[in-house]
């Protein structure tokens, strides 16, 4: 899913027949691939956006605000084999970090089913939509790239989302939604048993943990300088892992400099990644 955000931050959650002033007003795009591809464009890593958009006031938001951050996107001339943005109100509470979100789904087009992928090292899924899914897999695989899934909800077939992925990173709500009986350490288990070669789950304030070969890696969460929204924290950690490990190839490394960057979005209203980008320096890139 792709969406264009609009996050208003308040002092408390509205109640009935209430008029609440608002603290500020942020537009941005948002979804959790497209978060993702934004934090590894703002890393200075090479990245396009393979779904053709179809042409509209959203769209031609989402893709100002790629171009700002180096990302690529493929245009489409009609909204046929193209993919509309949805609309969100994101509301915030000041004090918690707490939201809601209000999802206006975009008109139905049919699903563009590429014929090709460009040429790339890593493909970067949500497993949202299944057939979408097999083919990008499909393409994929047969001109040798790798496979990067990023699985916050409980899909229907998830086993087959997940079957082959080169790296996995589901969240703590899927382990819960699929067995409330399951640990941490068990849900990684079953992807490995599914054939995902790195796996890994984020559990929140409980940091994160990875399963790679045998090897469990237990990584803690950053605290946040401040706590403002933590809307698109996971997003964030998602993008600046896979940077990180295509850079270094270092499991640890990698998911600690993702927790800190999910620390500092923690501490923005979004995701704010073009001033993420501005601030690279306050982060230990040199692997990168």
């Amino acid at each position: 899913m792709l969406t264009r955000d609009r996050i208003l931050l308040l002092n408390n959650f509205p109640q009935p027949n209430q008029k609440l002033s608002v603290h500020s007003w942020t537009d941005q795009p948002g979804g959790p691939v497209a978060v993702g591809l934004m934090t590894m464009a703002a890393l200075g890593l090479q990245v396009h956006w393979g779904l053709p958009l179809a042409p509209s006031a959203p769209a031609a938001f989402v893709t100002s605000y790629f171009e700002k951050l180096g990302l690529s996107h493929q245009r489409a001339e009609s909204a046929d084999n193209a993919i509309s943005i949805a609309e969100a109100i994101i509301l915030v509470e000041a004090p918690t970090g707490q939201r809601t979100v209000l999802l206006q789904e975009p008109p139905a087009l049919p699903r563009p089913r590429p014929a090709e992928l460009p040429p790339a090292e890593w493909v970067y899924l949500d497993g949202r939509d299944l057939a979408l899914t097999r083919r990008a897999k499909q393409l994929a695989k047969a001109q040798g790239s790798k496979i990067f899934l990023d699985m916050g909800s409980l899909r229907p077939h998830w086993q087959e989302i997940v079957a082959g992925c080169d790296l996995a990173i589901v969240s703590d709500d899927v382990m819960r939604r699929l067995d409330p009986a399951l640990t941490p350490a068990g849900m990684l288990r079953v992807l490995e048993s599914h054939g995902v070669a790195i796996a890994g789950i984020t559990l929140g304030q409980e940091g994160s943990l990875f399963l790679s070969q045998g090897r469990e890696l237990s990584v803690p969460a950053v605290p946040p300088a401040r706590l403002v929204d933590a809307t698109n924290a996971g997003d964030v950690f998602h993008g600046a892992f896979l940077a990180a490990w295509i850079k270094s190839g270092d499991l640890q490394r990698s998911a600690e400099f993702a927790a800190r960057c999910a620390a500092w979005a923690i501490g923005q209203i979004g995701h704010n990644l073009q001033q993420f980008r501005a601030a690279q320096a306050d982060f230990p890139l040199a692997f990168l």
